[in-house]
């Protein structure tokens, strides 16, 4: 995503060739649509008993993003420029991207602090055969 984010910026700003701008958007439209059900099933793995609220919210979040954006793109753009609103937004993505990072690799841990230990039920450690009946 910070690639194609990248490389729309540049494109746009410094009026590359219309194909790095389709690569670009192409990179973004194909990682939307990779990590979205990804993210979406991992929330809703670990929060079993509230899975439904919790795409609920996610799906929310992302159309109030989607639908807030063009309220203050126009005027974004023209205070600073296209390849800085979109260089922006490339940092943030990173951002973000570091933030689920650090949620999956330190997840459990995660999950254990009293704010969210009684949202989570996890079926972590449990075995759905015992070994003498087999």
């Amino acid at each position: 995503m910070d690639i194609g984010l990248g490389l729309c910026g540049a494109a746009l700003e410094y009026h590359l060739h219309y194909r790095v701008l389709i690569v670009g958007i192409y990179l973004c439209a194909f990682v939307v649509l990779l990590m979205v059900p990804i993210c979406v099933n991992y929330v809703a793995e670990n929060y079993t008993e509230y899975a439904s609220q919790a795409a609920i919210a996610i799906g929310v979040y992302r159309l109030g993003w989607s639908i807030a954006i063009p309220f203050f793109f126009k005027e974004w753009e023209k205070a600073v420029s296209v390849g800085w609103v979109l260089g922006t937004a490339t940092f943030l993505n990173l951002s973000a991207g570091i933030l689920i990072a650090l949620v999956c690799w330190k997840g459990p841990q995660l999950r254990r602090l009293p704010l969210v230990q009684g949202l989570v039920h996890t079926e972590e450690g449990q075995t759905t055969l015992r070994e003498n009946s087999v």
